[in-house]
């Protein structure tokens, strides 16, 4: 007895609401369609956040195979400015001998 008093309330209230707005099946039609459509778009924006979500992934592991890169690069670059300062000495130090004997 005291659930059906709240549910006639409720559809009052409803009923109510509804009555104020006024809407037309014309209105109702209009509405479903901006609906339709909208959801229509979110579905579009929704794939293009994923496809920018992708390419900014594979842009970022790019980005981080490069940079691994250009430090190993950099690496090997200083190894061997090293190896040809030494090689540099080495040379100079026979030149030196040479010209003692």
């Amino acid at each position: 007895c005291h659930s059906l008093r709240r549910r006639r309330r409720r559809r009052r209230r409803r009923a109510a609401s509804c009555n104020r707005v006024m809407c037309s099946p014309n209105d109702v039609l209009t509405l479903q369609q901006l609906l339709f459509e909208q959801r229509a778009q979110m579905a579009a924006l929704t794939s293009n956040l994923d496809e920018m979500k992708s390419a900014q992934d594979k842009a970022l592991e790019a980005q981080i195979f490069s940079q691994t890169a250009y430090a190993t690069l950099s690496k090997e670059h200083l190894q061997l400015q090293q190896e040809h300062a030494q090689l540099r000495n080495e040379v100079e130090a026979l030149r030196e001998c040479l010209l003692m004997c």
